[in-house]
């Protein structure tokens, strides 16, 4: 308006008290007019009105009134699933799931932590936050380390919330199982260890079980999940008093639930 005389912005609080950001009197076209500091604490997050005034010399006076929503407050995000010390089997689907306390939550972004670079967070999954519920499939690769997973979310306004990291092991196949001694078609009397190997590509396997059947086709234990292992050995087997042959089986579970046996 060439006979613009003054223009004066305010900002209206829900109680109806404002505040003025700014004025002038030179005409301003697609410029800022005011700066409002919304992040220095003097505007908690909720509701306010833009108020624009102008008036021209001539005693026009035209207002124009813009509500708008402050948030600076990020999410509050919590991890529920993977939960901490957590095994996940590698190339097999794992959920994810947070929680998120935030009305303006937006999307979520599932991170992992580059074991070999600390700090620096690698995207596996993202999505949009539903009815304050993160859910994500995340398939692990093959690594077989500790790794740290997080759920960061950004609300509409651009505050990012981050859960509090969980530690996962990726665990990269089913465990490797082998009878070494007593050797096939041995002959063999009285206590005898049983030499072998249960393990699960350098981790500790969940458990293993030693048992042997006759030619009744019922398999009996040697030794079950959870018993103490004999020193340099799977088991020692009390052989039964009896002759003929018997067939020998371990049997070993990781901890994702796969198995082995032979």
């Amino acid at each position: 308006d060439t006979t613009l005389a003054l223009y004066e912005v305010f900002v209206e609080r829900e109680d109806g008290s404002r505040e003025r950001l700014g004025s002038g009197s030179e005409a301003v076209i697609d410029a800022p007019i005011a700066d409002w500091g919304t992040a220095s604490g003097t505007y908690p997050d909720g509701d306010y009105t833009i108020i624009v005034t102008a008036y021209d010399r001539g005693g026009s006076v035209e207002t124009v009134e813009v509500p708008v929503t402050v948030d600076n407050s990020p999410a509050v995000v919590t991890l529920d699933a993977p939960g901490d010390d957590t095994w996940l089997a590698a190339d097999e689907e794992t959920d994810v799931l947070a929680t998120v306390t935030d009305v303006h939550a937006a999307s979520f972004y599932v991170e992992v932590e580059d074991p070999d670079e600390p700090g620096v967070w690698v995207l596996v999954a993202d999505g949009d936050v539903v009815d304050g519920d993160v859910h994500a499939l995340w398939t692990p690769g093959a690594d077989i380390s500790p790794m740290n997973v997080r759920v960061r979310v950004e609300d509409v306004a651009g505050n990012s919330g981050f859960s509090d990291a969980a530690q996962v092991t990726i665990d990269g196949g089913a465990p490797t199982v082998s009878i070494d001694e007593p050797a096939e078609n041995a002959i063999i009397t009285g206590a005898v260890p049983i030499r072998g190997t249960a393990i699960d590509e350098g981790l500790s396997i969940a458990s293993y079980s030693v048992a042997y059947r006759t030619a009744s086709g019922v398999w009996r234990d040697i030794h079950a999940p959870g018993d103490a292992t004999p020193p340099g050995t799977l088991a020692v087997w009390q052989t039964p008093e009896m002759d003929g042959p018997v067939v020998l089986r371990i049997v070993a579970d990781d901890r994702v639930g796969r198995s082995a046996e032979v």
